[in-house]
């Protein structure tokens, strides 16, 4: 391709411009450009159909939900809201709410067990699993804690004991501070399981989600199983526990546009702008709080954990030595028995 060079002399200094195409030429040398870009693009979507072979793996297989599970339907701002609830079990209830990423079949292990004392309710969040996935901007932290307390105000609920994983624990907190502003005493006790509750760095997977172009392409151009294997990896301690049902159930959402971008939106906005404000009304949060943490978590290490738990005036924290940063299904028996004794439990630490 000819390209366009002028000479200029500056005392002793030779300086060379190169202008770019002849005008003659631009125009062929635009195309090709995007020729190659095209080219480029279509070659990464043939390696993602390739490695989506070598892994095994068909295009959409759709998970069946298991147990006693039913919509939920909620007023918010922007209008109705549907969530998908698993509801087992009677007795007071727990309310779990999963992390990022994720769903409630994140709770399988410990929802067969809980419920034969209590009743045990797993959501979806908005914008995860089977729950309504709208095409706006509320996905923060608060977002969900408006709509978290307003499912348990529908649902009539009293003498709640919230659990919340990663993102779902920051949610739990957020939870607490609108009862409070509420003049709500709907919550009596808070499990916490790696939980996001202050700024940090965050994982590579979450930077690329945040970027623009970046994210879109990512999402397009990798198979959603590869994506789920590699965000497992990442959080799992040992990676022979990942199983072929759990890379499956997690990458299903993304082979929906609405799921995509509901992760997009949660990814931008799931550090809050105002995190260090919020985070000085920890040591206002009177119930008892249970914190588990797996010793090796690369996602919210345990720094955080035992940050945490200084902070708050009646909380006691459990360390496990053998888990990344997804208690309940890596150390489902470990954090089973920990809840467990939480639940009977009365009175503070």
């Amino acid at each position: 391709m000819a390209v366009r060079r002028k000479t200029l002399y500056s005392g002793r200094w030779k300086i060379v411009l190169f202008i770019g195409p002849e005008p003659k030429t631009r125009r062929l040398y635009f195309f090709m450009r995007t020729l190659k870009f095209y080219f480029t693009i279509s070659l990464l979507f043939a390696l993602s159909l390739y490695l989506t072979a070598c892994v095994g793996i068909g295009f959409v297989q759709k998970i069946s939900p298991v147990g006693n599970t039913y919509y939920k339907a909620i007023s918010t701002q922007a209008g109705y809201l549907r969530l998908f609830v698993r509801d087992e079990g009677q007795g007071d209830p727990v309310l779990l709410i999963h992390g990022f990423g994720a769903n409630i079949f994140s709770w399988r292990y410990l929802i067969p067990e809980l419920s034969k004392t209590h009743r045990v309710i797993a959501v979806d969040l908005k914008g995860f699993g089977l729950s309504d996935k709208p095409y706006d901007e509320e996905y923060s932290v608060f977002d969900q804690a408006d709509i978290i307390f307003q499912l348990m105000r529908d649902m009539r609920l009293k003498n709640v004991t919230l659990v919340g994983h990663s993102f779902g624990g920051g949610i739990a907190l957020a939870t607490y501070f609108k009862a409070k502003k509420e003049k709500s005493d709907i919550i009596s006790k808070m499990a916490i399981l790696d939980g996001l509750a202050y700024k940090q760095p965050i994982p590579f997977f979450l930077h690329v989600m945040r970027t623009p172009v970046v994210s879109d392409l990512g999402i397009a151009l990798v198979p959603p199983e590869v994506h789920a294997r590699a965000s497992l990896s990442y959080s799992y301690h040992k990676d022979h526990r990942i199983t072929e049902e759990a890379v499956q159930n997690y990458a299903q959402p993304y082979y929906n546009f609405n799921g995509r971008y509901a992760a997009k939106q949660t990814a931008k906005q799931i550090l809050p702008e105002n995190i260090d404000v919020y985070t000085k009304q920890y040591s206002r949060i009177k119930v008892p709080v249970k914190l588990i943490w797996c010793k090796h978590d690369r996602v919210v290490p345990l720094i955080n954990g035992l940050k945490l738990n200084s902070a708050l005036p009646n909380s006691h924290l459990e360390i496990l030595d053998d888990c990344g940063h997804i208690p309940q299904e890596e150390a489902p028996s470990e954090t089973l028995d920990i809840l467990q004794k939480f639940l009977k439990r009365s009175g503070p630490f």
